[in-house]
């Protein structure tokens, strides 16, 4: 569990005390008490990941666009939406 502890560290650099650290400990208390540490800690670990990228990503695309952070997300599920639902409009055309 020690080397997913550590990069879960590192991927959490950037979070501010004390929510680094109530982060890390509930990474470490779901791990202990679920059927399978190493594989919770993986899962959470690649959620981790997931969420620091996302932040990354509208972080740039708000910066690009120059627009709010609120308005870009906005942006983003509306089209997510359109995406979603495209094949439905295919077919009715």
């Amino acid at each position: 569990m020690a080397p997913k502890y550590e990069e879960m560290q590192h991927t959490l650099d950037s979070v501010p005390e004390p929510f680094r650290a109530i982060l890390l400990g509930n990474a470490l208390s779901s791990a202990i008490n679920s059927d399978n540490p190493l594989e919770s800690m993986h899962n959470q670990l690649i959620d981790l990941r997931k969420n620091k990228t996302r932040a990354m990503m509208l972080s740039n695309l708000t910066a690009f666009n120059h627009t709010g952070k609120a308005f870009t997300k906005e942006f983003l599920q509306l089209l997510s939406k359109q995406k979603e639902y495209s094949h439905l409009t295919k077919q009715i055309n």
